[in-house]
């Protein structure tokens, strides 16, 4: 019985040196992985290096003013950061005066109101939103689309304390866009103007057709369907 009893105790000595061993072989291999002053993480670095655009607006209607901006943001637009944080969002972009068309501001107050109020965030859809350019030969406003989403951020006491407003330039998509849009209307126009100008000749049978002026005409109908058949493999 005194030999079971001991056998017993060690055993659960074994186990609780087992269980410790592990213990301290899992602290001697992970723990050191990271000292201790690289357990935090730097928001601010990570925040500057997100790789999309991002301000960070205040919740203060109608000026909206800029709190932070990241450095993705800054190469988007060309602006830099002194010109960008402590100005009020539509100070810094106002709409392209030479565009009587332009929405940008409006659209773009109307989302960030929307999100302040509701607390969710506002996507919206693709906006057309030229920003001013400056440099040494010349001064106006780039051509620009973008896809923006608006998130409010709540505090502790569930107020927003600031916007978050993510953008994604779109621009180059929409250029190539309208380009295959107008590829496309013009294979339309040659495709009725070689069907008007055969059913021209068609109509008048007693006008003598020489070969050359016939092999042209099909050259040209030719030159059509080629034309066609390049926008099809791109896509249009």
């Amino acid at each position: 019985m005194v030999h079971l009893k001991a056998a017993c105790s060690m055993l659960k000595e074994s186990q609780f040196l087992l269980t410790d061993s592990r213990q301290s072989l899992a602290e001697s291999v992970l723990l050191p992985v990271l000292k201790p002053e690289e357990r935090t993480v730097d928001f601010q670095l990570l925040f500057e290096s997100v790789p999309t655009p991002i301000l960070v607006l205040a919740p203060n209607p109608p000026y909206f003013s800029i709190l932070a901006v990241n450095n993705c943001y800054m190469q988007a637009t060309g602006k830099q950061r002194q010109e960008l944080v402590g100005h009020n969002l539509f100070d810094v972009f106002p709409d392209n005066p030479a565009d009587p068309t332009a929405t940008g501001v409006s659209e773009l107050r109307l989302s960030l109101n929307r999100a302040l109020q509701d607390k969710v965030p506002d996507r919206m859809g693709v906006q057309k939103y030229d920003i001013p350019v400056s440099n040494q030969s010349s001064s106006g406003f780039e051509v620009k689309y973008w896809s923006p989403i608006n998130t409010p951020v709540t505090g502790s006491d569930g107020h927003v304390c600031c916007i978050l407003h993510r953008v994604e330039d779109v621009t180059e998509f929409m250029q190539q866009k309208a380009q295959a849009l107008e590829d496309a209307e013009k294979a339309s126009l040659l495709t009725e103007k070689s069907e008007q100008m055969e059913a021209e000749v068609l109509q008048h049978g007693n006008v003598a057709i020489t070969h050359s002026a016939y092999d042209l005409l099909r050259h040209f109908a030719d030159c059509v369907v080629t034309e066609q058949h390049r926008l099809v493999d791109q896509g249009v």
